[in-house]
């Protein structure tokens, strides 16, 4: 006979999964907390800050900071005005249960997170601190700096140049072949046609490239549990870092994605930020709009809009990069769709980079895209290597 033994008591259970990863080497920070299904029963009002004693609340509608509560700013819960993170457990409200709000409690919602977001971009501004913070996401991506540097210095000129092709059976008679049509040669036409360039050709234009960051508010939500926003900020430190001196060869932009719309500047074209003050005012916008904007997701318009603007000016090639946590499935957004558009224009080439999975579902999104057009990155320090994949498809003329 078999006699299994349930624990059923939080403080014990607690206590077996701490002895379970020190017995197999699990550090706390890789997942230390906890997501639990929560039914708060509490009728909600308008939205407000909350009030801060920096002890740790589920549930009720008094505190900043905590989880499954109504109204004030925390995790998990509904009507908030933004997203705080105190470090704790998570318990989630139900999706029914968060849209259960009156019109007047999401125009106030909205209206307050509007507003909060706007102060808090004023006062962006590099200071001592700020300064080590950006040295942080710099030095983890420092060797992929390197690495994608040297990758960049490598990719050559793609654009054909039309001349005369000569010693064709079709065409215009060749002047200097009329002798050999006399005599019954066939190869005696010419036409107009495009020729690739010469391997390391002087790239006569700038290649034109699209970056397409998610910015929506599950990378903020579940930045505790697997660190994907801070994944995503080291990614964008690597790109700024990576493209800088190579304005003659890229011209690129950045631009964020989420509930707020399909294309929030960071980056324009032809103005790359030029120092660490500038790049590091950049990840904290992501950052902050991650924590501040509507639920929702623009995948979709993101990366149509992206193909559309990104050949509004004419280039030695363009490229478009959709970075996304692959949380398609919860906005019943389609693998397929994602495929059709990455295909919609044959100038373009498409990329999607995928840096966070729930379960599978990043996996199941690739089989559905265009072949060596997705990949999966969980790991920082793997794009280099990812970059490198895709500009062999595209431009490089090296067997990789």
């Amino acid at each position: 006979s078999t006699v299994r033994v349930w624990e059923v008591d939080e403080a014990a259970t607690r206590s077996s999964l701490a002895q379970w990863k020190e017995m197999l080497g699990i550090a706390d920070e890789q997942n230390s907390r906890m997501e639990i299904s929560w039914d708060g029963q509490i009728e909600s009002g308008m939205p407000k800050e909350g009030e801060v004693d920096g002890k740790e609340h589920h549930g009720g509608n008094t505190y900043k900071g905590g989880t499954g509560g109504t109204d004030t700013a925390g995790m998990g819960g509904k009507a908030g005005p933004y997203r705080v993170d105190g470090g704790d457990d998570v318990y989630e409200t139900s999706e029914a249960d968060k849209s259960n709000l009156s019109s007047e409690a999401l125009a106030a919602k909205a209206e307050m997170r509007r507003e909060l977001f706007r102060e808090k971009l004023k006062s962006i501004d590099m200071n001592q601190f700020e300064a080590h913070e950006y040295n942080g996401y710099l030095s983890r991506v420092q060797l992929q700096v390197t690495q994608l540097r040297t990758i960049l210095r490598a990719v050559q000129a793609k654009s054909a140049e039309r001349m005369w092709l000569k010693h064709k059976t079709t065409g215009e008679v060749d002047d200097m072949k009329l002798v050999d049509g006399l005599v019954g040669g066939r190869n005696v036409y010419k036409h107009r046609g495009e020729v690739p360039p010469e391997q390391g050709a002087f790239q006569q234009k700038p290649k034109r490239l699209r970056f397409v960051m998610d910015c929506s508010g599950s990378m903020y939500r579940f930045n505790g549990q697997d660190h994907r926003l801070d994944r995503l900020l080291e990614t964008t430190c690597m790109i700024m870092e990576a493209f800088s001196g190579f304005e003659h060869k890229y011209q690129y932009s950045i631009v964020g994605h989420s509930g707020d719309g399909p294309a929030i500047p960071l980056v324009e074209y032809r103005a790359p930020p030029r120092n660490a003050a500038q790049r590091f005012k950049v990840l904290l916008k992501m950052r902050t709009h991650s924590e501040y904007c509507a639920s929702g997701d623009s995948t979709v318009e993101a990366l149509r809009e992206a193909v559309d603007e990104v050949i509004q000016e004419e280039a030695d090639d363009h490229i478009v990069f959709l970075v996304s946590d692959a949380n398609l499935k919860r906005y019943n957004i389609a693998p397929a769709t994602i495929a059709s558009l990455m295909k919609v224009d044959h100038r373009v080439q498409c990329f999607a980079i995928f840096i966070a999975s729930l379960g599978d579902e990043a996996e199941q999104i690739l089989e559905e895209l265009p072949s060596s057009r997705g990949h999966v990155c969980l790991e920082t320090s793997q794009l280099p290597l990812i970059f490198k994949r895709i500009f062999a498809k595209t431009v490089l003329r090296e067997r990789l």
